[in-house]
């Protein structure tokens, strides 16, 4: 859908400081429109950001990525409307003890297989081709609808529908293994892939995955089947752990 300028500016109260949420290398601002709570993000006229996710985002649906609400176009700048998501990231539930307790383990694996079903909905469904996310991480998951994990963040995504040399089928039915290696091999998708690998950490360990240096320490204790002595120790090891002893394969993050 799109927006007039003047539509934008009611929706935000006038662009008002305190509308604003988010503001590094570029603004966001929450509004209603109708009742309903939306994230206005604005960009420069010139920012290919803009486009890039616009046209990615206008033809993807899927029910764990954040909803495209519409878009605004004027000389001066221009703006990407999004549903709000209701319940903050997942990043800020794994930090707060409190929000992380609350987060079971039956809990992280449905939000691992929910972020999973976006990459292969991503790389396999898309009607016009694979399109790679590049940014699969517990800061751009959140939580909507009442508990649903969402998707977001596309502005570094990147459709792949003109790469000639893409043939790779990513196979995500069961426990991730073997199938993940031809994607290592056609090099395409192993981007998100290897970015997934990483985020299940965040879950697992209920820790940040910033650099090598985390990865280094818990390899070798996966590797070795020592499972437990990464899992978050904020949370029991109780009968619904079960699932993560099948579901962490330690060359996935390899």
């Amino acid at each position: 859908m799109k927006f007039t300028h003047r539509e934008v500016e009611d929706i935000t109260n006038r662009f008002a400081s305190q509308n604003i949420v988010f503001e590094e290398n570029l603004q966001i601002f929450e509004g209603i429109i109708v009742d309903n709570p939306v994230l206005v993000k604005c960009f420069s006229t010139n920012d290919k950001c803009f486009w890039s996710e616009l046209m990615i985002l206008s033809r993807v649906r899927h029910r764990n990525i954040s909803n495209l609400v519409g878009y605004c176009y004027i000389d001066t700048s221009t703006f990407l409307l999004f549903d709000k998501p209701s319940g903050g990231s997942l990043d800020s539930h794994l930090q707060c003890d409190e929000l992380a307790k609350n987060l079971s383990w039956n809990a992280r694996w449905d939000i691992a297989l929910a972020i999973r079903s976006c990459l292969r909905y991503l790389h396999e469904d898309c009607l016009d081709g694979p399109i790679l996310h590049r940014s699969v991480s517990s800061c751009h998951i959140v939580f909507s609808h009442g508990s649903s994990p969402m998707l977001t963040e596309f502005s570094s995504a990147k459709s792949l529908k003109d790469c000639r040399s893409f043939n790779g089928n990513l196979s995500m039915d069961g426990p991730i293994d073997e199938r993940c290696q031809p994607m290592k091999a056609n090099g395409q998708l192993y981007p998100d892939v290897h970015a997934y690998g990483l985020f299940l950490l965040e879950p697992l360990t209920g820790q940040r995955v910033f650099d090598s240096t985390f990865v280094d320490w818990a390899l070798p204790l996966l590797e070795n089947g020592s499972l437990r002595q990464v899992m978050d120790p904020r949370l029991l090891v109780s009968g619904d752990a079960k699932e993560v002893f099948l579901w962490y394969p330690p060359h996935y993050y390899a």
